[in-house]
Order: structure tokens, then sequence, then C-alpha cells
């Protein structure tokens, strides 16, 4: 948490590497790394396509992590959506079923309750 305070503060005052302390960079690349290794283990990758891409992570540049990152970040976030999605959907259709159901109660009681009227008439 307090990491994530510390980049976001540095992210918004935009500073450049050139601004960072040594411990700052330290901490920015800590954060990449375990984001980066967040993304890459819950991603839906076959295990061979990861070790490959673990392979060959000490050899690639910060853009290329960068691109690596923002690639993994948004398959994270569109299956996160479609899972949000779907359960909305359930919750939405349990919902309009348990309405449907109340108002069929409803147009029965009313039904009974006027027969009722009319008859004592």
């Amino acid at each position: 948490m307090y990491l994530n305070k510390k980049i976001n503060l540095m992210a918004k005052e935009q500073l450049k590497i050139e601004e960072l302390s040594k411990e700052q960079i330290l901490d920015l690349a800590d954060a990449q790394g375990r984001k980066l290794g967040f993304l890459l283990a819950t991603s839906s990758l076959d295990d061979d396509v990861k070790a490959a891409i673990v392979g060959i992570l000490d050899t690639a540049t910060p853009g290329q992590l960068d691109i690596l990152t923002n690639m993994l970040e948004e398959g994270y976030l569109s299956v996160k959506n479609e899972t949000l999605n779907n359960f909305l959907k359930s919750e939405l259709e349990s919902i309009q079923a348990e309405y449907e159901d109340q108002k069929i109660e409803l147009e029965a009681n009313t039904l009974e309750k006027l027969d009722e009227l009319t008859k004592k008439s």
C-alpha cells in the first residue's frame, strides 16, 4: 500500500527518471516487476508461453516490459469485465424473475379479492 502511494505521488508529480533517487527507482522497478508477475500468473496463457516470457524477461528493454505489462493488463481487465458482466446479467435475470413472480401473485390476489367483492354484492 505504501509503495502504491509512493508511485502514485511520483506519477502525479510527473518526475523524470533523472530526478528520482536510486531508492525510488528500485521501488518503481520492484512495483513494476510485481505487477508484471501478477498479471502473467493470472493470465490465461498456456504455461509454455508463460515460461517462454519469463525466459526472455531479463533481455527485454523497459519499453518492451511496459508493452508486455500493458497487454497483460488489458487481457486481465477484459476477463474481469466479462466476469462482472456475466455476474450482473445473472443478478438482473434473477431480479426480473422475482419481479415477475411477485407480479403474477399480486394479480392473482387482486383478482381473488375482486371476485370476493363481486360475490358479496
